[in-house]
Formats: structure tokens, sequence, C-alpha cells
């Protein structure tokens, strides 16, 4: 704007000047009619003439200059301005790019930080699953693969030849974890006996309820609430639900095993 501005100024200048000695020259070439007309002898009109013909020349030749000298200028000044605009565009090209390499660089540090908070087991406290986790049954010695399924309200372990009995007037199950003759029979305390509706079938389920002792990665959650289920049909042998994982993990459905990821730095 600024060089566009001298520009113009340069211009109108040039113009006034320019119309200044037109304007000159139709006041000689008036005067001189105007004498032609008064003193109107053959000698007198030689001398106005030969007058007149220098006039013409020396304004020619002021104009010419006039119009080199404009050229000049405005050449100058075109020069100028593009050495103006380059070094601005420089200049500001510049600080943009201090300021890219800044905002990089925040955004750098806040990855970095991100991941060191993220690369480790818990977060505030809460565990970090994904869809699928391995889980410890402690009392039964037991690893088995587990669903994180945040849509179940409760979790469950599938069983093996379940049978209820009565010790002391209490309710009680015997089963296996393990579907093999020489596996080890187990033994619960019944907590409660409740009704699943499957989500998929649509047919009620009654289940057991008992308490077992897990471990989820390298923490121990005594006294979980699981149900005994037929889970032969079904492609986890466990199952996490709602009434484990409220208040205690953060699920990332994307990914399975989390725990070993975080474990070996994946």
């Amino acid at each position: 704007m600024f060089g566009t501005a001298v520009l113009r100024s340069q211009v109108n200048n040039q113009s006034q000047v320019k119309s200044a000695f037109m304007f000159q020259k139709h006041v000689i070439l008036i005067s001189a009619s105007i004498l032609l007309g008064a003193c109107a002898t053959p000698q007198n009109t030689l001398l106005v003439e030969d007058e007149l013909a220098r006039l013409d020349t020396k304004i020619g030749g002021l104009e010419i200059s006039l119009a080199e000298r404009f050229e000049s200028v405005c050449s100058n000044n075109l020069a100028q301005i593009e050495r103006d605009l380059s070094t601005r565009l420089k200049v500001d090209l510049t600080k943009k790019l201090a300021e890219a390499e800044k905002a990089a660089s925040r955004v750098k540090r806040d990855l970095k930080d991100l991941r060191a908070q993220c690369n480790t087991e818990t977060l505030d406290d809460k565990l970090l699953l994904g869809a699928v986790e391995d889980v410890t049954f402690i009392d039964e010695e037991i690893t088995l693969e587990a669903r994180i399924d945040s849509g179940a309200e409760t979790s469950s372990v599938g069983v093996y030849a379940l049978t209820q009995f009565e010790r002391d007037g209490k309710g009680w199950v015997r089963y296996k974890l393990v579907n093999l003759k020489k596996a080890p029979w187990l033994e619960h305390r019944i907590r409660d006996d409740v009704r699943i509706k499957s989500r998929v079938e649509g047919f009620t389920d009654e289940r057991y309820e008992i308490r077992m002792d897990i471990k989820v990665g390298s923490k121990v959650y005594r006294r979980q609430v699981f149900n005994l289920a037929n889970r032969k049909n079904f492609d986890y042998q466990a199952l996490l639900g709602r009434s484990f994982l409220r208040d205690v993990a953060i699920v990332d459905v994307s990914v399975e095993h989390q725990l070993k990821r975080k474990r070996s730095g994946k």
C-alpha cells in the first residue's frame, strides 16, 4: 500500500508538470497569433514564425526529457517497492516460521507427557484395559482370558460339572474351571442366585453368584462377584462386567491385552 501511494504521487506530479508545459505552449501560440494579427508585416511575421518554431522545438525536447525522467522515476520506485515488499515478506515469514516451530515444540512436549502418562498400568489409580485381558483367579490358581464388557452388569466365569449342595445349612456349589477328568474340584459358598437374560438368544438363565479373589495386571481385587455360567458357546471363558469395572477401570475397546502391551513397551 505504501509503495502504491508513492507511485501514484509520482505519477500525479509528472502529470501536473506535463500539463503546465502544454499550457505554456498553448499560451505562447495564442500570444503569437495575436502578435501576428497586430503586426501583420512580412518581416515581423517571419520573426514570429521563427520564434514559434524555436519554442516548439524546445518544448518538444522538454516533453521528451520529461517522459524519460518519468519512466526513470517509475522504474526506480517499482524497484524500491519490490525491495521493500521482499524485505517485509522475509521478516513476516521468519516470524511465522519461528511461531510455528514454537507451536510444534509445545505439541511434541505435550505428546511426550501424554505418552508418559499413558505408558503406565493405571490412569488416576484406574486400570487401563483393552477389550480382552488376562484375569488370574487367585484361590483357583488359574489365569483365563476375559472379555471386558461394560455392557454386562455382572462378571461371570464359565464352569464345568456344576452341582449345588448344602453345608451347615448354607448353599454351596462345586465345579471345575477346566473340562478335564483330572482337573481339581472347586467349592464356593453361594452368595445369591440371579436371573440373567441373554442379549442374543433372549432367554433367561438362572445362575449362582459367588465371590472370588482375582488379580488383574499387578492389582489384587478381593471378593469380586461372579456368576457361574455355561460359556462353552462364547469366545472367552470369563467376562468382567460393570460391577467390577465401575470406579476401577477405563476400557479402550480398540485394542486387546492392553496390560501386556504396556508391560512390553508396545
